[in-house]
C-alpha cells in the first residue's frame, strides 16, 4: 500500500509558527509539574500547528490503536515520519490508559490545567489513535461528565460508540469516513470526510476553514466541530 502521508513541512509551516511567536495563536509547551501524577507521567499539549492553544490535545500510538481504520491508513497525516519522534510518548499515554487509574488522573491533570490556563475551552481527543476499545470509551465518557465546563471532541472510526452509551452533553463525536465500517453510520450521526485531490466537496457540507489558510485558527476562528449538534458534515481536503 502506498503511503501518502500529512505533509508536516508544508509552505504553511513557518506562518503558523511565526503566529504562535506573535502570540496570536499559542502552541504551549506544558511544565512538567503539570503532566505527572505520582511515578505517571502524559503527554499532553495546548494546541498544535493547526489547533489553537485554547485546546488540550491527547494522542494515542497511530494504526494501531484503531481497530476501525480502512483506506485511512494509506493517508494518515500520524504516520508522517516527522512524528515519529514522539511515538513513545503516544505508546505511554496507551499503556496508562490501559490502566484502572486513568480516569481519575485524566480528571486530576485537567483540572490542574484548567486552573492554571484559564482560557482552555476543549479537549482534542487523538490527532493521532481512536478509541481502541468501549472499556476506554467508557473511561473518557466519565472524564467528560466529570469536568462539563469544557468540550470534549473526537473523530472516529470505531462504530461501536454509537450505539448503546450515555453521552454526555459536552462530548462530540463525529464519524470519521474512510474505514471500515462506513456503513453503520446513522445519517443522523456527525460524519467527518476526506476530500482528496480533484474530489469534489459535496453540497451540504462545511469545509474546514483551517486547511489551506494558515491564517485561520481551529477553535479561536472556528468551533464547529466542538458544538454540539447532530447531524452535521464536515470535510477536510487531505493534507
Amino acid at each position: 500500500m502506498s503511503q501518502k502521508y500529512y505533509n508536516y513541512n508544508s509552505e504553511h509551516r513557518h506562518i503558523r509558527e511565526n503566529r504562535a511567536i506573535s502570540g496570536h495563536h499559542a502552541m504551549i509547551q506544558l511544565p512538567e509539574k503539570y503532566l505527572h501524577i505520582n511515578d505517571r507521567r502524559y503527554a499532553l499539549k495546548l494546541g498544535n500547528l493547526k489547533i489553537s492553544g485554547n485546546t488540550i490535545i491527547f494522542n494515542l500510538p497511530p494504526i494501531t490503536t484503531c481497530p476501525g481504520r480502512g483506506i485511512c491508513e494509506s493517508y494518515c497525516y500520524a504516520m508522517s515520519p516527522h512524528f515519529q519522534n514522539i511515538a513513545e510518548s503516544r505508546q505511554i499515554n496507551y499503556e496508562h490508559s490501559l490502566g484502572s487509574y486513568f480516569t481519575i488522573d485524566m480528571i486530576r491533570i485537567i483540572k490542574r490545567l484548567l486552573s492554571k490556563y484559564t482560557y482552555i475551552r476543549a479537549m482534542r481527543l487523538h490527532e493521532a489513535g481512536d478509541f481502541y476499545s468501549q472499556t476506554y470509551f467508557r473511561k473518557w465518557i466519565t472524564i467528560a461528565k466529570a469536568i462539563p465546563e469544557i468540550t470534549f471532541y473526537a473523530y472516529t472510526k470505531s462504530a461501536f460508540t454509537q450505539f448503546g452509551f450515555e453521552i454526555p452533553d459536552n462530548m462530540v463525536l463525529w464519524y470519521s469516513h474512510g474505514g471500515k465500517f462506513d456503513a453503520k453510520y446513522k445519517t443522523e450521526n456527525n460524519q467527518a470526510l476526506v476530500i482528496h485531490p480533484g474530489q469534489k466537496f459535496p453540497k451540504g457540507v462545511y469545509r474546514c476553514p483551517a486547511i489551506g489558510h494558515p491564517e485561520k485558527v481551529c477553535g479561536r476562528d472556528c468551533t464547529y466541530c466542538s458544538r454540539r449538534k447532530n447531524g452535521r458534515r464536515v470535510a477536510f481536503p487531505l493534507h
